[in-house]
């Protein structure tokens, strides 16, 4: 969204998307950023991020920055990776614990709505 990465829009770039990446690693971590490739449903992009094919602009200027390899490798997937199967891990956990999935527990919530797909 290039209202995130530069003051007018219009003026957004891979720099400014480099500079957002940078601030929000500065504040959380490498090991908590990454980025996606849903382009579809939007007004505008970056200039030079106009589709995933431009990643390797955004990649090399974080690289320049001072970026490893190990930090890039997350950044463009292997964070949600690390994600994922942790969420895995806790899931077959939960299941050889016999503990319910979270919606049979949010369904005995009397303070909670009964969400739609459960009606």
């Amino acid at each position: 969204a290039p209202s995130f990465v530069a003051d007018k829009p219009e003026d957004a770039d891979v720099k400014g998307v480099a500079d957002h990446v940078d601030h929000l690693t500065s504040v959380m971590g490498a090991a908590h950023v990454g980025i996606g490739s849903d382009f579809d449903g939007i007004g505008s992009v970056p200039h030079g991020l106009e589709d995933v094919s431009k990643y390797p602009a955004l990649i090399a200027e974080l690289f320049s920055r001072g970026w490893s390899a190990r930090d890039l490798a997350g950044l463009t997937g292997g964070n949600l990776l690390r994600v994922l199967e942790g969420a895995e891990r806790v899931a077959a956990q939960m299941q050889r614990e016999g503990v319910p999935p979270a919606s049979e527990i949010y369904a005995k919530r009397p303070d909670l709505p009964m969400p739609k797909w459960e009606l």
